[in-house]
């Protein structure tokens, strides 16, 4: 079974209205094709997760208005698809590797809370092994420990898409994206974010193992990050 996630980046839009509008009828697309996989997923940045927007880190010009998730058994089923999703704006997609140190469990519907999307390039100078052995290693169990994630997911990037792109894309080809659902509270609450609600101490420890952590294999200079609200359009079939 192939994941494939496909990033996109809406037009300039002026009005929060027609972004809603994007949003809808961006939704409505990939709920149409569904049933046409082993399982779909959508996350964007709605009215949903507004709360969240301090969280924001947008360092590139990288697509990350919508990431939808599809689950098929050959990439090549996603041509018509994705030729339908160049209509709403550019895209970057990849056929990934997922991890899921904590699965999801996933229903049709919102999931609660928020989903964190982080858009990952490892430093330059690291080698590939390397970089895998600290975040896939070291980090995951770090990250579980110091934050109130309930679902943690990370995608490895094996083939950036379409594999017919003959252009140079205007922003940096991702190495990984990770998908962290928090609760609702983690939005506002950096102690509840950090799994550290009442606990000042437990607080500024969390935050400063996760972020010396991070620093250890995530190139700052091209890492977005947004929350979103994920939606299950159709469960994924195992």
């Amino acid at each position: 079974m192939q994941k494939t996630m496909i990033c996109l980046a809406r037009p300039a839009l002026a009005r929060a209205a027609e972004i809603d509008t994007w949003q809808q009828q961006l939704r409505a697309l990939v709920t149409d094709y569904a049933s046409l996989f082993l399982g779909c997923s959508m996350c964007i940045p709605d009215k949903q997760v507004a709360p969240a927007h301090l969280l924001e880190m947008k360092n590139t010009q990288h697509p990350k208005d919508a990431v939808v998730s599809i689950w098929s058994d050959n990439i090549s089923q996603l041509d018509e698809f994705m030729s339908e999703l160049r209509t709403f704006g550019e895209l970057q997609a990849y056929g990934v590797f997922e991890s899921a140190p904590i699965p999801r469990q996933s229903s049709l519907g919102r999931t609660e809370g928020m989903c964190q999307i982080a858009f990952i390039k490892k430093p330059a100078a690291m080698e590939n092994r390397d970089w895998q052995h600290i975040w896939l290693g070291n980090h995951t169990q770090i990250a579980i420990d110091t934050q109130s994630t309930f679902a943690y997911r990370q995608n490895v990037v094996a083939v950036p898409l379409p594999l017919d792109s003959a252009s140079t894309p205007n922003w940096p080809l991702m190495d990984a994206i990770v998908e962290e659902n928090f609760p609702v509270e983690a939005m506002t609450s950096r102690d509840v974010f950090f799994d550290s609600e009442n606990d000042p101490v437990r607080f500024e420890s969390n935050q400063q193992i996760m972020l010396e952590s991070c620093f250890k294999f995530i190139d700052f200079d091209a890492f977005d990050c947004v929350p979103m609200s994920e939606y299950t359009l159709k469960p994924r079939i195992l």
